[in-house]
């Protein structure tokens, strides 16, 4: 299962559940103040890039100690985040006709 259909650039109101990955991502696709992956990821005046949350609730950079003013959607990284492969909390496989969104559950988890 891609993160892809589960990712969003938007903030949401309620912490979603830890996301199990099937290959441990890049430390490039984490956030240096949380060190998750990165949720929401935002871009700053000085080019680093943080979790939305992260960089709202900090003052300075942890990389070169700018302050954290602007931040915008950092959009490359977001895609790159949701071409990871998650486990799927149910046990879906891809079905066995091959068509790529369709999902069935597995039995055997």
């Amino acid at each position: 299962m891609s993160l892809r259909s589960t990712f969003s650039l938007h903030e949401e109101e309620e912490e979603p559940e830890a996301l199990v990955f099937a290959e441990q991502p890049s430390v490039k696709l984490c956030c240096q103040l949380c060190c998750s992956v990165f949720k929401d990821p935002v871009i700053t005046t000085c080019g680093h890039t943080f979790c939305r949350r992260c960089a709202l609730t900090s003052e300075k950079c942890p990389v070169d100690n700018a302050k954290l003013t602007v931040v915008v959607n950092n959009i490359a990284v977001a895609e790159q985040i949701g071409e990871l492969f998650i486990h799927c909390k149910y046990g879906c496989r891809s079905s066995a006709s091959g068509k790529p969104p369709a999902f069935e559950v597995d039995p055997h988890g």
